[in-house]
């Protein structure tokens, strides 16, 4: 069997990331949550993470200040970050892309939708 593939989602909704964790486990992934930036960049220190589901709006750090922390930081760097968030405009969508996220979807979203998009970042990304 592959080995599970770990996602850290990080959104300050816990009942939204409760749902996503659950779907993301029936389809096979390793969860791990966190509900701020900062809260992320201690878990990023500490487990193995292949990709990054977070929102933009966050309280203590947001989600482009963590993109932003992850870019410039050479150790992790490498890893795929997808934007999960409510703010649909193209100001928004290119302040991600220039950071460097890999992938942008506006809430409300498809579960079964999100999953492919997560598998073909992860597809995408492998080394």
């Amino acid at each position: 069997m592959a080995e599970k593939r770990t996602i850290l989602l990080v959104d300050d909704d816990i009942f939204l990331v409760d749902i996503m964790a659950f779907t993301f486990k029936q389809s096979g992934f390793e969860i791990i949550k966190a509900h701020n930036g900062k809260e992320a960049l201690e878990v990023i220190a500490k487990e193995s993470i292949d990709l990054i589901l977070t929102d933009i709006m966050m309280p203590v750090m947001d989600g482009f200040e963590l993109a932003k922390n992850i870019k410039e930081n050479p150790n992790i760097k490498h890893l795929p970050i997808i934007f999960l968030t409510a703010k649909s405009n193209i100001e928004d969508k290119n302040k991600g892309f220039s950071l460097g996220i890999n992938d942008y979807v506006v809430k409300p979203f498809n579960l079964k939708d999100l999953v492919s998009r997560i598998n073909k970042v992860l597809d995408e990304n492998k080394q």
